[in-house]
């Protein structure tokens, strides 16, 4: 944090950095503040009170945990994701192709 900052300017610098960030409608560089919008603010403290809500839902037994293995709880693969995924596959079989004829190449002398 820069210095003689309050704790009130503390602690927005942190909700702004590390609490929700997707709902920032700004860009933050280093040290650089940079106001964040009332709507983005907003919408941080809805998601906030709406997670707290359920976590108490939940506390109480009045619904259910979320299953992980459900459709929403898995992770989206993109284009590029799929395309290192193969790509990794491969630079594997190739490199198990060469081990494969540098032992054989070893045990002919």
């Amino acid at each position: 944090l820069p210095e003689g900052v309050s704790p009130v300017e503390a602690g927005e610098i942190l909700l702004r950095r590390y609490v929700l960030i997707h709902l920032n409608d700004d860009v933050d560089v280093d040290d650089v503040v940079v106001p964040v919008s009332e709507e983005a603010k907003a919408a941080k403290v809805q998601l906030l009170i709406v997670m707290v809500r359920k976590l108490l839902a939940l506390a109480r037994g009045e619904i259910n945990p979320e299953n992980p293995d459900s459709i929403m709880n898995q992770e989206i693969l993109l284009p590029g994701h799929l395309y290192l995924m193969y790509l990794r596959e491969k630079l594997e079989d190739f490199l198990k192709e060469i081990k494969r004829a540098y032992d054989a190449e070893i045990r002919v002398p």
